[in-house]
């Protein structure tokens, strides 16, 4: 017979002892159960021995002798029966019919039950759906002949064969300029349309172009259509343009980018610079246009694709400009034209304060030209650029510069 029953601590005895209980439903938090039980024999209960199994989950019988306690913890969700059976004065098991045997249910945990699953079969689907959609737009993206030619130093932008009516100004304080006249753009996105195609060859594809700028917006075709219209507005001529597949600068207007030009000047010297008389001409060109950073103060807020672009294209103007300025510096010092090299290195320093190594380039030309106060100065300027920026202090070869130096005054 059944006595008592105890589920996570808490004690439940039966209005009465009974020999089959229909069902013990124990839920994913009761990890712990005990049950008492006691065999129908008064002449010498001392005598009696217990054995129980917990079938679904005990491979064989417990055997307890006089122990009147069944206890489990940590039951898998699922159904089980238990049985007990004991033996008599004599130690003969009673036979089935008089066994006590219990239904015990344990529900399943809530992340675990069928409908959870099925949950996790729908989110599993959405996954896979958004991630064919994802990897679509990025075929559609690298098919792109303007996502092909991407660097700064790719054929020149679609224009006419007249001078160019437009001037694009990316290094430094962003603009577009006519005539030598600013041109005010309503929009920020409007702009960022005009420089997306002048870097990209001209030429994009609207939902591509559309998603950049309004990701996950329903409505960002419509919202593209709307801001080419406010960009011709704005300029009194339709320079962008769009049809039913793709936005693009009209071929027939002029557009000139600093940016652009940069990487052309540079891509000229280096197929250039194995011959006898490298044109650094060029790149004095290049270096004349590398007037600040890129697209400085240009923020487009919830468009973190067009963000990420944004830094690629940073990276890459730096390394074209490191490598300009880097040159014209190696041809200048040489032929001692120190104050051409001081010029660049300036601008190398500009172009990313952080660069230890543009500060040791300008620390030695004020060094050799005699200038120590002004090379003590611009070493005091790395110290505090690095510490503030960086949080670190000049290498090695930095100090020694500076003890080498000290060492002359």
């Amino acid at each position: 017979m059944l006595t008592s029953i105890e589920i996570s601590g808490r004690k439940i005895e039966p209005v009465k002892a009974v020999s089959t209980l229909d069902d013990v439903e124990l839920s994913w938090r009761d990890s712990h159960f005990r049950l008492k039980f006691a065999a129908l024999d008064f002449v010498a209960p001392y005598k009696n021995q217990y054995a129980y199994v917990l079938e679904g989950y005990d491979e064989d019988w417990n055997f307890t002798g006089l122990n009147r306690t069944a206890e489990y913890s940590g039951i898998p969700a699922g159904n089980y029966l238990l049985k007990v059976k004991a033996t008599n004065r004599d130690g003969v098991w009673n036979d089935e019919q008089h066994w006590l045997l219990i239904d015990v249910h344990v529900l399943s945990h809530p992340l675990k039950s069928w409908w959870a699953f099925g949950l996790y079969i729908l989110l599993a689907v959405v996954a896979a759906a958004g991630a064919v959609s994802v990897y679509r737009r990025f075929r559609r993206r690298i098919s792109e002949p303007s996502r092909i030619k991407q660097t700064l130093t790719a054929e020149p932008t679609r224009v006419s064969v007249h001078a160019p009516r437009y001037e694009l100004f990316l290094l430094g304080f962003p603009r577009l300029m006519r005539e030598g006249k600013t041109l005010k753009i309503g929009r920020k996105k409007a702009f960022a349309v005009l420089v997306y195609l002048a870097l990209n060859n001209g030429s994009v594809q609207n939902e591509f172009l559309a998603e950049l700028l309004w990701p996950n917006n329903i409505k960002n075709r419509k919202n593209l259509r709307t801001t080419i219209a406010c960009l011709k507005a704005d300029l009194g001529e339709q320079l962008v343009r769009r049809n039913d597949t793709q936005v693009e600068l009209d071929p027939e207007i002029g557009l000139f980018a600093d940016v652009l030009e940069i990487g052309r000047f540079a891509e000229a010297f280096e197929q250039s610079m194995n011959e006898s008389a490298p044109p650094f001409h060029l790149l004095e060109q290049a270096a004349e246009l590398l007037k600040g950073g890129f697209l400085d103060g240009f923020y487009l807020k919830g468009c973190p694709e067009f963000e990420n672009w944004l830094v690629l294209e940073q990276n890459k103007i730096e390394q074209i400009g490191r490598f300009t300025l880097s040159a014209l510096i190696e041809h200048y010092e040489p032929l001692k034209e120190y104050e051409r090299a001081i010029a660049h290195a300036r601008r190398l320093i500009n172009l990313d304060p952080t660069d230890e190594q543009a500060h040791r380039i300008l620390i030695r030309l004020y060094t050799r030209t005699g200038q120590k106060q002004l090379a003590l100065r611009q070493y005091k300027a790395c110290v505090r650029i690095l510490e503030s920026e960086m949080g670190t202090k000049p290498n090695g070869e930095t100090k020694a510069l500076l003890n080498s130096l000290q060492s002359r005054s």
